[in-house]
């Protein structure tokens, strides 16, 4: 059987069930009017809409991702002497929700673990080793965000199944997030989208990937949510043993 043909991310997936809503790539000509107020609905540090544009639209490999398909965008983060942060960028994308008459919906930032990246300034040369060899395995849910007249249509899960789906044909083990610690909707629905959501007080066991047990813990008042990409790598809970905790 041949193997299933990736989406089109660059053109656009209609949302099941609504037909009038497409997930894509941000691209640089986006309103940035409406990304500022999609902007508005995310929690959390995230960039200002221009920088976010700007970063979030630097992802060629990941934005390639159709017509070079899973082999190409591996050979790429494989590339010897590839740079981290040419490997983090790659990797790191934003998807919108457009409507039917070309007005921006959704948005979900997407990217390697940042704290990875931090790690191959500030950390030893084991640290940076480790982190470089992580960043082409963990993606991390940075931000999601639906407007509030959109809500309720299915665009929330449209864009974290294609996010899914995008990293688990790209190779990638771990796609996570975090979310408010106290919201009981969050947690139904990152559950209901196949992922393990964490106790307030653990953390993701990431260096396990590698036998090393480092850990990132999620911020305050923030718990994890994960889902391990491949069926063969059970994801582990709690890291109480981890030797070097990272975020918190």
């Amino acid at each position: 059987m041949p193997p299933k043909k990736s989406p089109d991310l660059a053109r656009g997936v209609r949302v099941r069930g609504s037909a009038q809503v497409t997930i894509r790539f941000m691209r640089p000509t986006d309103d940035q009017a409406r990304l500022s107020e999609l902007h508005e609905l995310i929690d959390g540090e995230v960039p200002e809409p221009d920088a976010l544009r700007d970063l979030f639209t630097t992802g060629a490999a990941l934005q390639n991702f159709h017509s070079t398909g899973p082999v190409g965008f591996r050979r790429f983060l494989d590339t010897p002497g590839l740079g981290v942060l040419q490997a983090h960028l790659g990797a790191s994308g934003a998807l919108v929700a457009e409507d039917a008459d070309g007005g921006l919906v959704g948005l979900a930032l997407l990217s390697p673990p940042s704290e990875l990246l931090t790690l191959t300034v500030t950390g030893s040369h084991d640290e940076q080793r480790l982190a470089a060899t992580l960043i082409p395995r963990i993606a991390r849910l940075n931000a999601l965000a639906v407007a509030t007249e959109a809500q309720g249509r299915g665009i929330g899960a449209s864009l974290v199944k294609q996010a899914r789906e995008l990293y688990t044909a790209g190779g990638f083990t771990i796609f996570y997030g975090d979310c408010k610690a106290d919201d009981a909707d969050l947690e139904r629905f990152y559950t209901a989208r196949g992922f393990e959501v964490f106790g307030p007080n653990d953390a993701l066991r990431m260096g396990l990937l590698i036998g090393d047990p480092y850990a990132i813990y999620p911020p305050e008042g923030e718990r994890t949510f994960a889902r391990s990409l491949r069926p063969s790598y059970t994801l582990p809970l709690r890291a109480k043993d981890a030797r070097y905790i990272l975020g918190g």
